[in-house]
């Protein structure tokens, strides 16, 4: 995966290149996809539905992540967002930040937390969408990282979890939609001020658990 797929595509820095050779993709896959899991592909977490969860493909979750600074990674206080079964969580625990992972399908949240537990810097948790604002309380964060597809919007209350460093990392798609099929996307930096940066277009399918209406439009 890191020699065929990642390395001719894009630079990798030695935590993440580390990160992605220590953790074991197919433990965060159903066992249908185990086989396939290091191909360039989507893998889909749950049944089809309107909250259908995807685990990202290798290359799109790396170029998304080469732009989190990981070679001041260590320690650095890290929130994901529909983590699914754990897999990027594990990349980031695997790089020594302190990562808390929350997820608004139970299931999912179960098997992240079993799949977790040999990662001692990461912590699970399971809500609602519109109950997450209130579980992080005044926590601060210096990345805040949306997996599991593409939002249609990125919703201000994340943004305000910042550290003034700090700075969010998602796809945005590029027009509303309302199926899981692959949308046209853009890979955001947002920082806590200023701008937001467009960071490469792609194809991914949609993340429909942030729905807010756009902090911010292109």
């Amino acid at each position: 995966m890191i020699w065929g797929q990642l390395r001719p595509h894009i630079i990798l820095p030695k935590p993440l290149k580390h990160a992605f050779a220590k953790v074991p993709r197919p433990l965060f896959v159903p066992p249908s996809h185990q086989e396939c899991c290091y191909h360039d592909d989507h893998i889909p977490l749950t049944e089809k539905g309107p909250h259908q969860r995807f685990l990202l493909s290798p290359l799109l979750l790396s170029k998304l992540l080469v732009h989190a600074d990981l070679e001041m990674i260590a320690h650095k206080k890290v929130l994901i967002l529909s983590g699914g079964t754990g897999y990027s969580a594990a990349l980031f625990g695997q790089m020594e930040a302190d990562c808390l992972m929350v997820e608004t399908n139970n299931d999912l949240a179960d098997q992240a937390r079993e799949n977790l537990q040999s990662y001692t810097r990461v912590i699970v948790e399971s809500s609602p969408s519109h109950l997450i604002n209130e579980l992080l309380d005044e926590q601060l964060f210096d990345i805040i990282f949306i997996d599991g597809g593409a939002v249609q919007t990125i919703p201000q209350f994340l943004i305000v979890r910042l550290r003034p460093s700090g700075f969010l990392l998602a796809l945005q798609s590029k027009h509303p939609s309302t199926t899981n099929e692959l949308c046209l996307c853009y890979g955001m930096l947002v920082p806590h001020t200023g701008p937001a940066s467009i960071l490469f277009d792609a194809w991914a399918p949609l993340n429909q658990e942030f729905t807010d209406k756009p902090s911010f439009c292109f």
